[in-house]
């Protein structure tokens, strides 16, 4: 049998490539939009509609998903729901219908919904504490990758197979990661007869427990939740409107770049967010000591970066390149807003708020995608090529400007926070 030293890598590993799908899943909807619209005969806004089903399962599952991997096991959990989102996936790729479609993202959203927070709680177990936060960057890099792979390397396989091949070919690699889950991982070394690589500490074995109900009455009191939670639906909705379903359209249809290139355009934004998560850690973990001025600059150079997206004039070609790397690197600075949670709340519920934030942040990006897309059928399409919309450079300004406009007030409201690091 393998050391735990060893085995330890196998069940991250292991989890970390299935969180990669969940993440890929997230954004592939902007690469094969254009194929969407044309086999299914959608307009913009049922186009958003379908996109956006995934994170509506995927935040109504946040809360659930804690109590199976209280209950069930994290194990457990993630095998069977992937098995679940590879059904899904397999259902979306072979739907000849929009109902259908949208059945299929509904079942991928639920099953991949699980897989961070079960991943989160089985390297609490199998990594030292020292360990946490590091294995934690590690994980959500991978995830990021995910995202880079939606873009450029999915248009290109859809370019060489097809866009329906190629989430078959998907789907196989997810039905292979649910079994490896079930046989591979365990939920702590103790399953496997080995040492526990650590105990809990004392402090929290001793801590009153806080029930369930007495938990959310807590969470939802807080007036500092709240404006977290406003900031975050705002900013994940406008980030996933853009880069998980307008940026490739925007690009193709206004600026005339192919797939491809605008595919490459749309992986500086995760390429940015994997510089710019850390980056931000740092500057407020290391350097300054504080959270809340990371959090409000971080958010405050986000919305600015959306002033170019909503400019009255086409802007040259190259201006782009930076812009939405820039996009990417001051998203990271949501990594403040899990900091300031966790210093908010009592140990014993900081699983429970995380869980109520996330569930305001999927919501956010499904129902920005919609209202971005319904915003884009009131202007309507200037033509049709071969079955696809083309959307003129007023439609998706206005669509922009409304994220542009909602990021002011979430900005706004990012100054309400407070300071949570203790000196």
């Amino acid at each position: 049998m393998l050391p735990v030293y060893k085995f330890k890598w196998i069940v991250f590993g292991t989890l970390t490539l299935t969180y990669f799908f969940a993440m890929f899943h997230r954004f592939s909807p902007a690469v094969i939009a254009p194929e969407m619209m044309k086999e299914f005969g959608l307009g913009a806004a049922t186009l958003g509609l379908l996109a956006s089903t995934y994170f509506y399962s995927y935040g109504v599952m946040q809360i659930p998903t804690g109590i199976f991997a209280d209950h069930i096991g994290p194990r457990k959990t993630v095998a069977m729901f992937t098995f679940l989102a590879t059904i899904g996936v397999f259902v979306f790729a072979s739907a000849q219908n929009f109902e259908l479609a949208v059945v299929g993202r509904l079942l991928i959203g639920v099953g991949v919904a699980v897989v961070w927070v079960c991943t989160i709680k089985i390297i609490a177990v199998w990594f030292k504490l020292r360990e946490f936060a590091t294995m934690n960057g590690i994980l959500n890099l991978v995830g990021n990758v995910g995202a880079i792979a939606a873009a450029t390397p999915l248009a290109l396989l859809t370019i060489l197979i097809g866009w329906r091949t190629s989430f078959l070919l998907i789907a196989l690699i997810m039905g292979l990661l649910a079994f490896f889950v079930w046989f591979f991982v365990r939920d702590n070394p103790t399953q496997l007869g080995l040492l526990a690589i650590h105990q809990p500490e004392k402090r929290f074995m001793e801590t009153e427990k806080i029930g369930l109900i007495d938990g959310f009455r807590i969470t939802f009191t807080n007036k500092f939740f709240w404006f977290i939670a406003f900031s975050m639906f705002i900013w994940y909705g406008s980030l996933v409107s853009f880069q998980g379903l307008w940026a490739v359209p925007y690009l193709i249809n206004v600026y005339g770049y192919s797939k491809p290139q605008a595919s490459y355009l749309l992986t500086l934004i995760a390429v940015g967010f994997c510089v710019g998560a850390p980056f931000w850690g740092y500057l407020s973990d290391k350097v300054f000591g504080v959270r809340k001025p990371i959090f409000v600059l971080g958010f405050l150079a986000y919305t600015l970066t959306w002033v170019f997206l909503t400019t009255s004039k086409i802007l040259p070609k190259e201006v782009f390149y930076p812009i939405f790397f820039l996009i990417g690197f001051f998203s990271g600075a949501v990594i403040i807003s899990v900091a300031m949670l966790r210093e908010i709340f009592p140990e014993q519920i900081v699983g429970t708020a995380m869980g109520c934030v996330n569930t305001f942040i999927f919501a956010g990006a499904g129902i920005f995608q919609f209202l971005t897309g319904y915003i884009l059928d009131l202007i309507g399409p200037i033509k049709i090529v071969e079955g696809v919309k083309i959307y003129p450079f007023l439609a998706y300004k206005l669509a922009f400007t409304f994220c542009l406009i909602s990021l002011i007030a979430a900005s706004i409201v990012s100054f309400l926070t407070k300071e949570t690091l203790k000196k």
